[in-house]
């Protein structure tokens, strides 16, 4: 079986259009999970958060194609296992287990973040919530992919893919599988960990925004307090500023008066101020 790579998309879908292979060939490029299976070929694509574009591969009989090109990382064979799909094979698995390590370091990375946000929620709650947002967008769009590359290996383990017979592989196979289920296991736990940060960002939000609303409200309170004070003798004076009950007092029993009721008033505040603030 012959394996031909290419770098530039346009030499590729005119390479697969002489395989026979016509459908979709323009939403290949942007398509990350597509996969076509008929008894002439296979066409399956993939995401590549590493190479930041779309990795296809069509497999028929005779050649296996391939966008862009990579390096084929040989697997172990199986020397006893005889089968026509040695190349078509191989290549499979290659771009596979490609794909898992990418992805692997992909996680990791997300990971980290994850890990740094944990830190830092206590410290900066709001700055932590909008990071959060974003790593959730990440881990989702990683997740959605994984889901479609995990589908495919399980596609090819239980036979449901043509011209790529795992037997030939066996083990490392086996190890593929279980990496690619336990990467899931894992990004699910991640996402399950973002969830909790959001939820702990949102209760700090909230109980910060409580303690600003309990300090506004106690300045408000000591506000109108120092007011009613001043208001106190301001108001004793313009009452016996009439005239006609001036007349009736000295004006040092109204100084003394609005000393009195000023004593009064400061003391009902600082009752008020102990008892409710």
């Amino acid at each position: 079986m012959v394996l031909v790579q290419y770098d530039e998309f346009n030499d590729f879908t005119k390479e697969v259009k002489k395989l026979g292979v016509s459908n979709k060939l323009d939403k290949l490029k942007t398509t990350h999970s597509f996969t076509e299976i008929n008894d002439k070929y296979m066409t399956t694509s993939f995401k590549s958060f590493k190479l930041k574009k779309t990795v296809v591969i069509v497999v028929t009989k005779n050649k296996t194609v391939t966008y862009p090109k990579f390096k084929l990382k040989q697997p172990k064979l199986n020397p006893k296992f005889k089968t026509p799909y040695w190349n078509s094979t191989i290549t499979y698995y290659s771009v596979l287990r490609m794909l898992m390590d990418e992805y692997a370091d992909y996680f990791d990375n997300i990971n980290n973040k994850v890990h740094i946000l944990s830190e830092r929620v206590n410290i900066e709650p709001a700055e932590t919530m909008e990071a959060i947002e974003h790593i959730t967008l990440d881990l989702r769009k990683f997740i959605d992919a994984l889901e479609d590359l995990l589908k495919i290996i399980i596609k090819v383990e239980e036979k449901a893919i043509r011209f790529v017979d795992v037997k030939a592989i066996g083990y490392e196979y086996k190890v593929l599988i279980t990496e690619s289920r336990l990467l899931w296991d894992r990004a699910r736990n991640s996402r399950k960990e973002l969830n909790i940060l959001l939820h702990k960002c949102n209760t700090l939000e909230a109980h910060e925004l409580n303690d600003n609303f309990v300090k506004l409200t106690k300045i408000a309170a000591i506000l109108a307090i120092i007011a009613v004070i001043i208001s106190v003798p301001n108001t004793v004076a313009t009452i016996f500023g009439v005239p006609t009950l001036a007349a009736l007092v000295t004006p040092l029993d109204v100084v003394f008066l609005m000393i009195i009721t000023t004593i009064i008033a400061i003391i009902i505040s600082w009752w008020y101020l102990r008892k409710y603030l």
